[in-house]
């Protein structure tokens, strides 16, 4: 059942105007200001939930690498986002962590199939991707996101700089900015060793997911099907 507590902060977060400006393709995963209205209507009407939980079930041995732990999950199955406590969202780093998680809820929201694959790798990049226009474009305290030289944060930071210097700040160019494999190769190997992938370079020179994991996104049918038949 959802938290009504945790459900204001992120909805706070969601709403925030900068985030309508976010346009970006990053191989088959768009994430669009558009779209994270969308997931915002369905938490606000409980398609998607909020939850605070005592434990986060293991994932097994490898899905982080040494040193990192689970501060928030977007559980597909059961369409819920979740977080160690209701009153998470109280620093710049959680606030991160909520924006992150709502956008592995937008791509099960907008799922094509029941059965959506996507490569963990592209997924989880996408994510932090975001996260970093989330900070620059609504005016969020970095904190600790570009705290390891080189690392994912610092990565994603670049990009997204280079997005909005592209774009105007995604204003005088409103399109939606299709990423270029090359433009990713080093986010994607910072993502591959937080996340515990293993990567080797492929015969493109871009930063490949050995192990091929994927996520698989089911969708979010109860409202989903509601907003196309306008219902």
């Amino acid at each position: 059942m959802t938290n009504e507590k945790l459900k204001a902060t992120v909805l706070t977060i969601l709403r925030r105007p900068g985030i309508w400006k976010i346009g970006f393709q990053l191989g088959a995963l768009c994430v669009t200001g558009q779209r994270y209205a969308m997931v915002a209507r369905a938490i606000a009407d409980g398609s998607i939930e909020c939850q605070s939980v005592d434990k986060f079930e293991s994932q097994g041995p490898d899905a982080l690498a040494d040193g990192m732990v689970t501060e928030a999950r977007y559980d597909i199955k059961n369409n819920a986002m979740l977080f160690p406590r209701a009153d998470y969202g109280n620093s710049p780093m959680e606030e991160r962590a909520i924006f992150h998680e709502t956008t592995h809820a937008m791509f099960d929201l907008f799922a094509n199939s029941h059965d959506d694959r996507t490569l963990a790798i592209d997924d989880e990049s996408a994510a932090v991707l975001a996260e970093a226009l989330y900070l620059r474009l609504c005016d969020r305290p970095v904190g600790g996101f570009a705290m390891m030289i080189e690392g994912r944060g610092e990565e994603a930071l670049k990009l997204a700089d280079k997005m909005m210097a592209e774009t105007g700040d995604f204003e005088k160019d409103k399109r939606t900015y299709f990423l270029r494999p090359e433009q990713t190769q080093r986010l994607r190997e910072e993502v591959a060793k937080d996340w515990h992938y293993t990567k080797f370079i492929g015969s493109d020179g871009l930063a490949t997911d050995a192990t091929r994991v994927q996520y698989i996104y089911d969708g979010v049918v109860k409202c989903y099907s509601c907003w196309v038949h306008g219902q």
